[in-house]
């Protein structure tokens, strides 16, 4: 046979199990050790999931179906509408090619669908200020400008005015609301300049028409002079300078500067115009979305209805109008009411004041590069104008009424050539006004039929958290119980040294056949000699070979405390052929009567209240080798019983009859008089009863059993799955002749034991 292994107690049977190095007993420490680690290691977690996952896996599926419906059917799907327009940066045109092309236009276009001028003409608008989700907005406006997307498509002039809201109709509708009023906007006011400028430039040309005959009079009147002829009417088409001419050269450069300064002068006059249309008030209802959209106004509103419903329920509870409780709710009201009209009144003028500057600070950048523009002409005019001059006096040199006729010619060439000009920009903008814009619709948005996106990362991460919560709630239950698992546990929380290991208790299989019964034969080989194991371990340890009386102990309830009690006492019947004793202290909740099938009384309770005597409680008739004490019927208080000293004079006399007495204690954390129990015994043996027994009760009922006074021997760690002992020691123990040799060893009052334990603790 193999060195013995130390052992444990069955989860169901109570029975030791071998597991562990070959014990060697130690002397008990005089103060117990400091308490193991709370990690959790992969080890840890993997129990934990094996012991709860026939509840955490059924219970974990439905979570995450209940999770992962609750985004599917609340989500609310999104429907993106988009509409698409043609943003050029360069004006197309007819006849008279545009200025270079623009990047500055094409941002002020995308910065203008979502400006309030044109989103506060839509939420005004009852088609589209009645829906549902602009109707619903505190600040339609606001909510709105930061809803819509403007975006170009990779890269080309092509642009998409994008919305997402719940139902895909008021999605299309929103979109081709804020196209078309983008889109009449903006033909308003190109419409509006084009028509001012030629307006300004019809009049600049009427002046220059009466410029022009002026200055054919006073060619005439120098006619006259020079020739000393009338000629009537003076045509000013003729060129009477040749084009060499400084003079012309010069004429020809002003003709063409002055044209460009009226037509400038004209933009800026129409630019002035709008300037000064700002002055006029801003349209109500864009400060009105303003001023609520404010942070503060909004905490105010809500103060102020919050105190509107609690004066409800405080005028509901008084009963009397006039109570302190609703002058105070008023007084209050009163106060968050006036702080918000003094807070909104602050906020219009600001806000007035800020949008206002806004927009003018917009026109005057565009009136002041315009006028830049008019001074920069300015200075060439006058420039030009000396350099004419200058040309005129050289030809004054040659001095002659001829001259003088010259100059007068010139100025009226140049005049008729400066009206022309203005006629031909007259010409060309009304002509480009039937060119085509350089906003154009490409396409309305159409309903869409699917939403933009389904919920599909959102329900697998929900279902996911749903279905790992009852695992994760199964571990962190763990980690609070500390259940036992292995004998390390045992050796790190209470440094006791382990006795040995147990395997569960046989059970026979329901289905008929020779494969079950072998495997029945194989676990009950097995825990046989886990049972060995636990009592070789006893006998041939130097320390306690001398032990008499052992106290077998547990935590608590359920750990196989009294399995262990009786399957130890018959090994060690058996083994030294010595007549053992078996005693049942536990009057509280006595087993061991029905486990050997003995009637409860006579027993101890009725020895230590001296109704009978030892001999009479005594039962001898269950085998010759295995006497046992059942535990009487208790009547009393159990610490009176053993605290009296009756029980050390009882054990006394038992010692001196038997040589080896088994007691089966109280749990040490239920029952105090468990305490005295370990006390009076030579030893005690604490039993663990694998995934039941808690590491914390475990270290505390050490503690006690030490400060008690008690010699606590050694654990043992029951609970072992017949397949992980017969794993961890090999096939020797599940041999034909280890399960022969045993069962001829072992009495039938054993197997009856053995059976009967199991029924019990099952």
């Amino acid at each position: 046979m193999n060195e013995p292994q130390p052992f444990d107690i069955s989860r169901k049977s109570g029975a030791l199990v071998p597991r562990g190095p070959v014990w060697a007993p130690q002397a008990a420490p005089a103060t117990p050790p400091l308490p193991g680690g709370n990690s959790i290691t992969l080890h840890f977690m993997w129990c934990s999931l094996v012991r709860w996952w026939k509840v955490a896996l059924p219970v974990g599926l439905l979570l995450g179906a209940a999770a992962g419906a609750v985004p599917w059917f609340t989500m609310k799907p999104l429907y993106r509408a988009e509409a698409w327009l043609k943003i050029q940066d360069r004006r197309p045109y007819i006849a008279f090619p545009s200025e270079a092309a623009s990047q500055v236009f094409v941002r002020t276009q995308i910065e203008l669908i979502r400006h309030p001028i044109v989103l506060l003409e839509i939420v005004s608008d009852q088609k589209v200020g009645q829906l549902p989700e602009i109707k619903s907005q505190e600040a339609p406006v606001e909510w709105l400008r930061d809803h819509l997307q403007v975006t170009a498509v990779n890269g080309s002039e092509l642009y998409q005015i994008r919305y997402e809201g719940p139902d895909p109709e008021n999605a299309a509708t929103i979109v081709n609301e804020v196209m078309a009023a983008y889109l009449d906007y903006n033909e308003k006011q190109a419409g509006k300049q084009n028509t001012e400028i030629v307006d300004l430039l019809e009049d600049q040309k009427n002046q220059r028409i009466r410029a022009l005959e002026r200055l054919q009079a006073i060619v005439r009147e120098k006619t006259v002079q020079a020739t000393g002829n009338d000629p009537g009417y003076v045509s000013p088409s003729k060129v009477y300078l040749t084009q060499e001419s400084p003079v012309r050269a010069w004429q020809d450069k002003l003709t063409t500067l002055e044209v460009e300064r009226q037509i400038n002068e004209a933009k800026l006059i129409a630019k002035k115009k709008e300037y000064e249309a700002t002055k006029s008030p801003l349209p109500a209802g864009l400060v009105d979305q303003t001023i609520e959209s404010n942070d503060d106004v909004r905490a105010l509103e809500s103060a102020l209805e919050y105190g509107r419903q609690r004066l409800v329920e405080i005028k509901g509870i008084a009963k009397d109008p006039k109570a302190a409780s609703v002058r105070t709710a008023e007084a209050e009201i009163a106060g968050i009411d006036e702080k918000l009209k003094k807070l909104s009144d602050d906020l219009r003028v600001s806000t007035t004041k800020t949008l206002t500057d806004k927009l003018r600070a917009a026109r005057a950048q565009e009136i002041a590069a315009i006028q830049d523009r008019i001074d920069e002409q300015n200075l060439l005019v006058k420039t030009y104008d000396e350099k004419l001059k200058d040309a005129q006096k050289d030809q004054e040199k040659l001095g002659s009424r001829a001259l003088d006729l010259e100059f007068a010619r010139n100025d009226m060439n140049y005049a008729e050539e400066v009206r022309d000009k203005i006629e031909s920009r007259i010409g060309m903008l009304k002509t480009e006004q039937a060119a085509p814009t350089q906003v154009t619709k490409y396409r309305d948005a159409l309903v869409p039929y699917k939403p933009t996106a389904t919920p599909f990362k959102k329900v697998a991460a929900a279902t996911l958290g749903g279905f790992v919560l009852p695992f994760a709630l199964a571990v962190l239950w763990e980690v609070r119980v500390r259940r036992i698992s292995s004998v390390d546990q045992i050796t790190t929380e209470t440094s006791l040294p382990i006795v040995g290991e147990i395997t569960t208790l046989p059970v026979r299989s329901a289905l008929p056949g020779r494969r079950s019964l072998d495997r029945f034969e194989r676990h009950r080989s097995t825990f046989e000699e886990s049972i060995a194991h636990v009592r070789t371990n006893l006998l041939l340890s130097d320390d306690l070979r001398e032990l008499q009386v052992l106290a077998v102990a547990s935590a608590i309830s359920r750990e196989g405390k009294s399995s262990l009690a009786s399957q130890l006492a018959v090994s060690l019947a058996n083994a030294t052929g010595e007549t053992t004793l078996l005693i049942d202290t536990d009057m509280r909740s006595p087993d061991l009567h029905e486990m050997f099938g003995l009637p409860l009384e006579p027993g101890l309770a009725e020895v230590l209240e001296h109704k009978v005597t030892l001999d009479d409680a005594i039962v001898t008739s269950w085998s010759a080798r295995v006497h046992v004490l059942p535990a009487g019927r208790l009547m009393r208080s159990p610490h009176v019983l053993l605290g009296s000293g009756a029980f050390h004079t009882m054990l006394d006399e038992a010692r001196a009859r038997y040589r080896y007495i088994v007691i089966d204690s109280p749990p040490v954390l239920a029952a105090s008089e468990a305490l005295v129990v370990a006390k009076a015994a030579d030893g005690t043996l604490l039993c663990t009863m694998r995934d039941i027994s808690r590491v914390g009760q475990v270290r505390q009922a050490t503690e006690r059993l030490r400060a008690a006074g008690a010699r606590p021997v050694g654990a043992v760690f029951s609970g072992v799955p017949p397949t992980n002992y017969a794993y961890k020691y090999g096939g020797y123990y599940n041999s034909p002749y280890t399960r022969r040799t045993w069962t001829d060893n072992v009495s039938s009052a054993e197997e009856t034991t053995a059976e009967t334990d199991d029924e019990h603790l099952a």
